[in-house]
């Protein structure tokens, strides 16, 4: 959630950024990126970039939206390195349990519903 959440603001900011790099962000942006930020670095508190990105403080002027997109970009690259340094949802222990499990020879049909039946099942 939190890389969708992440690659959803960094394209919005992008996008904000280049056409007017220097004016401050809203209120409402500056709070959903504080909320980002302090999820980011709960998430990849071992990271030690991650751990020197601050939220950004609401008094005064907001950032501008250059600035912003930085720090985003940093969080970005924070969630590479943990994707790389936890393949383990794709890895070999994934397609350990597939195999233990017994769940890798299955047709498609045996997990999804016949689709070309217009009944739906719930009135049968």
């Amino acid at each position: 959630m939190l890389e969708s959440e992440l690659s959803g603001l960094y394209e919005e900011m992008d996008k904000l950024a280049k056409k007017a790099p220097n004016e401050p962000v809203t209120d409402l942006q500056l709070k959903i990126l504080n909320n980002l930020i302090r999820k980011a670095k709960y998430l990849l508190s071992k990271d030690t970039i991650i751990n020197e990105v601050e939220i950004f403080v609401a008094a005064g002027n907001n950032p501008e939206y250059r600035d912003v997109l930085v720090v985003l970009r940093q969080i970005r690259q924070g969630m590479d390195r943990y994707k790389v340094s936890n393949i383990f949802f794709f890895g070999a222990s994934y397609t350990g349990g597939i195999e233990k499990y017994g769940l890798g020879n299955e047709e498609p049909g045996d997990f999804f519903a016949d689709m070309s039946s217009s009944k739906d099942g719930a009135t049968e």
